[in-house]
Formats: structure tokens, sequence, C-alpha cells
């Protein structure tokens, strides 16, 4: 049936025209380089940048990318010194490679979490709850009295220091204009791939 003047239904007075609903472009937030979709956590609560007004960019990508490196190279650093932990916990080099592949798993599975924990509270507040989970299990790490002990310590080390990633994107992403995020985020893959790389280089060289 074609539209007539009682609605869409044409000459039935008692139906009315149905109402079409075009879903609009994204709505910009107020915060600077910011973007708010309908539906999302953002366009319901409101976007807030994590870095403060008029503070540098620059500064903020360098916290972000030392606290980025500094849980990522801890990963692969026990790469060659499984042997000798081993003898030490009085364990085997077979049961201490968990000491390597646990912190990777972690540091695969809680990142996305993480990621929407930073959407939900605030990607500052994740990144340095991170520094410092990380920094304390690391302490632990040093401490550690067995092979069950020193597993578990890492493990629960990379999960925290796993925030730091997704936090740190963020971080930059809100802070630099978008003519400039492409050579920050540079800067932050450069670190990402090159922190477990170079501190295994650094171990043996020291070896």
């Amino acid at each position: 049936p074609s539209p007539g003047p009682s609605g869409f239904f044409g000459p039935f007075p008692g139906l009315a025209c149905p109402v079409r609903r075009e879903a609009g472009p994204p709505r910009l937030s107020a915060t600077r380089n910011s973007l708010a979709v309908p539906g999302s956590t953002g366009y319901r609560r409101g976007v807030t940048r994590d870095a403060a007004p008029g503070e540098s960019p620059w500064r903020v990508l360098t916290v972000a990318l030392f606290g980025m490196f500094s849980v990522s190279f801890t990963i692969t650093l026990l790469a060659v010194s499984l042997s000798t932990i081993a003898r030490d916990l009085d364990s085997s080099a077979a049961t201490l490679t968990w000491v390597i592949t646990g912190p990777m798993l972690a540091f695969g599975v809680v990142g996305p979490v993480a990621g929407k924990a930073g959407d939900l509270w605030g990607h500052k507040r994740v990144y340095l709850v991170g520094i410092a989970g990380a920094t304390v299990f690391a302490l632990g790490t040093a401490g550690a009295w067995d092979a069950t002990s020193i597993i578990v310590f890492r493990i629960l080390g990379a999960a925290a220091g796993s925030a730091c990633g997704p936090a740190s994107m963020a971080m930059i992403n809100s802070v630099f204009p978008s003519h400039e995020r492409p050579r920050a985020m540079g800067y932050w893959s450069m670190v990402v791939a090159g922190g477990p790389g170079s501190a295994s280089r650094g171990t043996i060289g020291i070896v």
C-alpha cells in the first residue's frame, strides 16, 4: 500500500505512520580528540582525558613508554638464566620454563580485560595500578623460595603489567593530535617490540 494522508497504510485512520529513525553520526564529546559513539560507555558517562590541560604530550609519551618498557622487558629477562635458577631452587629447567611461558600467557589474556577496565575507570588509574602491581610482584620474584613461588609471582606480575599496554596506548591517543599520533605510536610500537629482545641481548652480553 502507498502512503496516504492518515498514515503509511492509506485510508486506515487508526494506523499511524511509522517513524523511521536514522542512526546519526558519532557524537563528538567536549574532550579534545575524543569520539563518543551512541551506546558506548563514553557516550553515557562522558569521555575524560587522562592528561591535564596544557600538559606536554611528549612528557606523557615518555612516562608511558618508560612504564611499558619496564613491564615488557621482564618477560624474557630470565630466559638465559633458567638453568642457574633451577639449581638454586632445587628444581629443573623444564619446570621453570613456566617462568617465561606463564607471563606471556598472562600478558595476552589479561591485557584486553585491562583495556576495558581503563574505559570504565580511567586509563591513567589503570596504568598506575599496573605499574604498582608489577613492581610489587617483581620484588616477590626476587625473594622467591621455590619453583612454585617464582612462577606464581612472575605470572601475577605480568598480569598486572599487562594493564600498561592498552592504558599507555589510550593515553597517547588522547593527548596527541591526529597528525602526530602515527609518530607517537611508532615510538610505542618500537618499545613494545624491542623491550624483550634488547633485554635478552643485554643479558647474554653480560653473561
